[in-house]
């Protein structure tokens, strides 16, 4: 499934890693999120669709970002707590365990959309793009290619796992992409 999408650019890398979620790992939140609430019940609110969506990508992010690992070059001698570092240099930020700690996010390693219901991510909380003056430019791209991709999908076709065990990631180039490239079986729903 995601073989055409997995090498192009990290928005395709991490539109994989969203659908995953309902394909192995934890297979309930995410069906029920996606079938749920991508299927447009009569009655049903738009605001609280798109905040259901909206929570699901934010949370596919947040557990799988598709750069682990961001670096950077101090320009000016930096004081962190005890730690200091002199100009000119190189540290590197770890997205992938600011995303998994308890202090932020209990019960780390659970995908549990449900975290942002009521919480916007925080600057220095969330940071799948990176942050400051280098952040992704693409970021706002990659968030409504998400959002417009997954109701796509969703409402038409029903995904399933090719296999029951959790996909592992691999590194390509930059980016963490699925290792197997998030296959799945679809079926078009009738």
């Amino acid at each position: 499934m995601a073989e055409p999408l997995r090498d192009r650019n990290a928005g395709a890398a991490g539109l994989a890693w969203a659908l995953l979620p309902p394909l192995d790992y934890l297979p309930p939140v995410r069906r029920n999120a996606v079938d749920g609430f991508f299927q447009f019940p009569p009655g049903m609110n738009m605001e609280a669709i798109e905040a259901e969506v909206e929570a699901v990508i934010t949370e596919s992010m947040r557990s799988r970002p598709v750069i682990p690992l961001i670096g950077r070059r101090v320009m000016v001698p930096w004081q962190l707590g005890e730690y200091g570092v002199e100009a000119d240099t190189p540290v590197a930020i770890s997205i992938l365990l600011v995303h998994h700690r308890r202090d932020l996010y209990p019960d780390p390693f659970a995908f549990r959309p449900e975290r942002w219901y009521d919480h916007n991510p925080g600057t220095y909380e969330w940071i799948p793009f990176g942050g400051g003056i280098r952040r992704c430019l693409g970021a706002a791209l990659a968030m409504a290619e998400q959002r417009v991709v997954l109701e796509a999908m969703a409402r038409r076709l029903d995904l399933e796992a090719d296999r029951p065990e959790p996909e592992r990631a691999r590194h390509r180039n930059v980016t963490m992409i699925p290792a197997r490239g998030a296959r799945a079986v679809i079926r078009r729903r009738t």
